[in-house]
């Protein structure tokens, strides 16, 4: 499993931060390389330079938020040859989740998506106009989930965040 050194020599999983740009919430997610090695190593990669993005709250799966595509600048790997990893319709509070759709998966979505999912609290399913569907889930939030699933709640107002920046933490 990667890991990376940290203070005095300790290993520690690799993790990353997630900023609610405009506030003062930052969480701190850690990733699952036993579980998702291959799209963990993906999203490393494109965490070379932050990812900053906006977010959207989701319409069918309840409490989640999403990003739904990657700037150019972490569009870093082949997403249609990553596989289903660690997947699940059913994440808990603090999961992160990766999913690719190709041009014309969808009715009506004539582009591709790269989407990033937050689950911020319970009874979330991962659903979409096509129905449920499993997503894999890469990593988990470990540190400042309450004051995280606050601003992520908020979003569904007009005064709510609305950009996140995702770093290798």
């Amino acid at each position: 499993m990667p890991n990376y050194e940290h203070n005095e020599g300790v290993t520690m999983n690799r993790r990353i931060s997630i900023e609610v740009m405009g506030t003062n919430v930052k969480a701190i997610a850690e990733l699952e390389d036993e579980d998702a090695p291959q799209t963990c190593d993906a999203m490393w990669g494109a965490l070379e330079v932050p990812l900053v993005a906006k977010v959207i709250h989701a319409m069918y799966a309840g409490k989640e938020v999403f990003i739904p595509d990657f700037p150019a600048v972490n569009k870093t790997f082949n997403a249609a040859a990553l596989p289903r990893e660690n997947a699940t319709a059913y994440p808990s509070a603090g999961d992160i989740g990766w999913l690719y759709c190709p041009p014309h998966n969808e009715r009506g979505k004539k582009g591709e998506v790269w989407d990033l999912a937050f689950a911020y609290g319970r009874e979330v399913t991962f659903d979409s106009s096509l129905g449920i569907r499993p997503i894999t889930v890469w990593a988990h939030i470990i540190e400042g989930l309450e004051g995280f699933a606050e601003q992520c709640a908020r979003i569904r107002s007009d005064d709510g965040p609305k950009v996140f920046k995702v770093q290798r933490a």
